[in-house]
C-alpha cells in the first residue's frame, strides 16, 4: 500500500446518525396498554400457560396416535364403555360443534389461540427448547441437544427405511399366520436388528464424529463462494476519487464487513464450546443412553420373532397359563439377561436358537456399552482426532480472518473497533462471541 497512508473504505463511513424521532421513539416508556399486548394479559399466570401446553399436547398426540397407529379413540372407549362406541361414528360433528363453541368463546384479544395450538410443534421446537436452554445457560447442555440433532438427521434416511421395514414386519406378525409370511418377518426383524448394532459398534470407535462433521460444516461455510461473495466489497467503492460514502452505500458495507467478522468469530467462539463439550461427560452419557434405546429395540424385535415362531410351531415352546404379548414380551426380557420364566421355555431347535440369540445380542450391547465408555472418556481426556478437528477449525478461522483483513485493509481488531466506532447494529452479538472467547483470538492480517 506504499509507505503513505490511505483512507481504505471504512475511514470513508460516517457514524450511524439516529432521528430525533427514532430516538424519541427507542427511549419512549410503553404505555400501560402497550405493556398488556407485549405480556399477553396480566392475568395470564404460569398455570395457565401450563393449563394451554397441556391441552395442546394432548391434542397434537391424539392427532399422531390416530395418523401412525390406527383408530386409538374406539380402542379406548371400548375397553370403558363399549355401550357408547357408537358415538365415535358421529366424531366430525362433535370436533366441528366444539370447535365452533371454542371461537364463539374465545375472546377477541385471545384470538391468537388456536394459532397458538396448530403450530405447537413448531413453538416448542424454535422456541421453547431453545428458551429453556438459555434459561440454563448452559452451552454444554446446548450443544448436547444439538448432537442429539445431527446425529438423528445424519441416520434419518436409515431410520425411515429401518423404520417402515419393522412396522411392515410387526404388521405381518400380529396379523397373519402364513407360515413364510411370518418367516420373512421374523428374519427381517433379525437383519433389521443385527444392522442396529453394526451401526452401534462402529460409532462406538469413532466418538469424535461429531467434532469432526462441526468442522466440516464450518469450513464448507468459510470456503463457500456464496458467503465469500457476500463479505467481500465491490470493487467500485475503492475508488479513490470518493471521499464519504452515503448512508445506503455504508449501511451495505458495514453489514458486509461485519458478517465477515461474524463468521470468524463464530468459527472462534464454536471451536471453543466443541472443546469444552466434548471434554464434558455429556458425550458420553448421550452414548450410554443409546444403548439403552438398542436395548428396548432387541426386547420388541425378539418379543414379536418369539410370536412368530410361536405362530408357525407352538410346539417349539412349552408354555403355561398366558401366551400373550406381554407374557413374550416377559420371555424375551428373561432370554436377554439368560434367565428364565415358568409360563414360557424353549424346548424345540428354533425357540432355543433365538434365546441364545438373545442372550449373545445382550453381550454384544454390553461390549458395545463398554467400548462407548472407554472411547467417550478417552475423547474427554485426549483423544487425537478431535484435537485436530478443534484445531483445524481454528486454524481455518485465523485463515479467513487474513482473508477479510486483505478485503478492508485492516487487521480484525481494527475493523472490530472501526465498526464498533460507526454503530454496526449486531455489536451486541459481537461482544457476547468475544466475551467467551477466553483467549483472544488470532489477528489475521
Amino acid at each position: 500500500m506504499g509507505d503513505e497512508p490511505r483512507h481504505n473504505i471504512l475511514d470513508k463511513l460516517e457514524p450511524i446518525q439516529l432521528t430525533k424521532s427514532k430516538v424519541d421513539a427507542d427511549n419512549a416508556s410503553p404505555s400501560p396498554q402497550d405493556s398488556k399486548k407485549l405480556r399477553l394479559g396480566p392475568r395470564w399466570r404460569r398455570w395457565k400457560w401450563f393449563a394451554l401446553d397441556a391441552v395442546a399436547s394432548l391434542l397434537w398426540s391424539y392427532a399422531i396416535l390416530r395418523l401412525l397407529v390406527g383408530d386409538v379413540d374406539r380402542w379406548v372407549v371400548s375397553a370403558v364403555a363399549p355401550g357408547f362406541q357408537w358415538l365415535l361414528d358421529y366424531r366430525f360433528f362433535g370436533i366441528l360443534l366444539l370447535t365452533s363453541i371454542l371461537l364463539i368463546a374465545i375472546r377477541k384479544d385471545k384470538s391468537w389461540l388456536p394459532l397458538y395450538v396448530s403450530l405447537f410443534p413448531l413453538i416448542v421446537l424454535f422456541w421453547k427448547i431453545p428458551r429453556a436452554l438459555k434459561k440454563r445457560g448452559s452451552w454444554t447442555l446446548a450443544l448436547g441437544v444439538i448432537h442429539i440433532i445431527v446425529t438423528s438427521m445424519q441416520s434419518f434416511k436409515y431410520a425411515v427405511i429401518a423404520g417402515t421395514v419393522a412396522a411392515f414386519c410387526f404388521l405381518a406378525i400380529a396379523a397373519s399366520s402364513v407360515t413364510p409370511i411370518l418367516a420373512t418377518a421374523s428374519v427381517g426383524l433379525l437383519a433389521l436388528w443385527f444392522a442396529s448394532l453394526y451401526k452401534a459398534f462402529r460409532y462406538a470407535f469413532a466418538p469424535a464424529r461429531f467434532v469432526i462433521a462441526q468442522r466440516q460444516m464450518l469450513s464448507r461455510l468459510l470456503s463457500s463462494k456464496a458467503f465469500l461473495n457476500f463479505v467481500t466489497p465491490d470493487e467500485a467503492w475503492r475508488d479513490p476519487a470518493i471521499v464519504k460514502f452515503d448512508s445506503q452505500v455504508g449501511s451495505q458495507i458495514m453489514t458486509r464487513a461485519g458478517f465477515g467478522l461474524m463468521g470468524y468469530r463464530v468459527s472462534q467462539f464454536w471451536a471453543y464450546r466443541l472443546d469444552v463439550y466434548r471434554r464434558s461427560n455429556f458425550a458420553v452419557i448421550f452414548s450410554a443412553l443409546s444403548v439403552v434405546g438398542l436395548m428396548l429395540q432387541a426386547l420388541i424385535s425378539f418379543t414379536f420373532i418369539n410370536v412368530a415362531i410361536f405362530k408357525i410351531d407352538p410346539t417349539q415352546y412349552d408354555t403355561s397359563g398366558s401366551t400373550g404379548y406381554a407374557m413374550f414380551a416377559y420371555y424375551s426380557f428373561a432370554s436377554l439377561f439368560v434367565s428364565e420364566v415358568s409360563a414360557i421355555a424353549p424346548v424345540k431347535g428354533v425357540a432355543a436358537a433365538m434365546q441364545i440369540l438373545a442372550g449373545f445380542s445382550i453381550a454384544v450391547l454390553l461390549l458395545i456399552l463398554v467400548v462407548t465408555l472407554y472411547f467417550g472418556i478417552r475423547q474427554s481426556k485426549a483423544d487425537e482426532s478431535a484435537n485436530e478437528a478443534i484445531k483445524e477449525m481454528r486454524t481455518r478461522g485465523d485463515e479467513f480472518a487474513g482473508v477479510l483483513s486483505r478485503m478492508y485493509e485492516r487487521p480484525i481488531d481494527e475493523i472490530f473497533a472501526r465498526l464498533s466506532y460507526l454503530g454496526w447494529d449486531l455489536l451486541g452479538v459481537m461482544g457476547y462471541l468475544s466475551r467467551n472467547i477466553p483467549e483472544p483470538p488470532l489477528n489475521g492480517q
